[in-house]
């Protein structure tokens, strides 16, 4: 089966009414894990039981040079 929609809307959709025992894992980019953590810890699920590895640019922006056409 194919599901589609937004990422936390899906996983939203297939939580218990009371998480009691779930632990969730997430990973990818920091908006997002930031953004879902905080809907799990409002549905119900305590900080203890979410796992977070947000990933971030293993180098930084570069910067524009200034006068550089």
């Amino acid at each position: 089966q194919v599901e589609e929609g937004a990422l936390e809307d899906l996983i939203r959709a297939c939580l218990p009414k009371r998480p009691t025992g779930w632990r969730a894992f997430l990973c990818g980019n920091a908006e997002g894990v930031l953004s879902l953590r905080k809907k799990l810890f409002l549905a119900g699920f305590s900080l203890k039981d979410i796992h977070a590895d947000a990933f971030l640019p293993s180098t930084p922006r570069a910067e524009p040079v200034s006068g550089a056409a």
